[in-house]
């Protein structure tokens, strides 16, 4: 089961870990219109410490009531003890029961180290060790090249161009499918 995975050290210098409370300032700090703007929608603009505590709060909970790891999380990444960013993950449903999707993100000043490509192999491992997910599905906007790169060193593939899959911002975007295939035997 996650939970009893979690913290998990992906490395000398990566933890994903639950939220914590001193987080939510760098969260709030963090969530401006750049670092949004690959994001979906869910997360409000501007983001203020009221929604932080919402999300902190509905996490807090869940946590405390052992829900929905099954379904997906979003952990905190820490990189050398201080809150570096976000990873999370969802399972489909149905005949896709078996298929997660992942998204994440980098505070800017914590960009550039390296850092996301260890924490998306973590949380492969993860999955792949804890659940029966046989696929990972990510779907960085085409246009987003530096996210492709990083989905590409942590052992993803491209599998296609998912075109017009985003509406952001008043904008029709294309995606890119990219995946990480557990070795199974069918």
């Amino acid at each position: 089961m996650i939970a009893q995975t979690i913290p998990a050290r992906v490395d000398d210098d990566i933890v994903l870990r639950c939220y914590k409370e001193q987080d939510l300032p760098l969260l709030v700090k963090a969530l401006d219109q750049e670092t949004t703007q690959f994001l979906g929608d869910t997360i409000p603009q501007p983001y203020t410490m009221e929604d932080a505590l919402e999300f902190y709060d509905k996490k807090k909970t869940a946590v405390m009531q052992q829900k929905q790891w099954q379904d997906g999380w979003i952990f905190a990444i820490e990189y050398q003890g201080q809150y570096a960013g976000a990873i999370g993950y969802k399972f489909s449903g149905d005949i896709e029961k078996r298929v997660a999707e992942i998204g994440y993100w980098l505070r800017k000043e914590m960009r550039g180290r390296g850092i996301m490509p260890r924490a998306i192999k973590g949380l492969v491992q993860i999955l792949y060790n804890n659940t029966d997910c046989m696929r990972i599905e990510a779907y960085p906007f085409e246009v987003n090249l530096a996210s492709q790169r990083v989905l590409a060193k942590a052992g993803f593939e491209f599998e296609s161009l998912q075109r017009n899959k985003f509406f952001k911002r008043g904008k029709i975007h294309n995606a890119v499918l990219m995946v990480h295939l557990k070795d199974v035997k069918e």
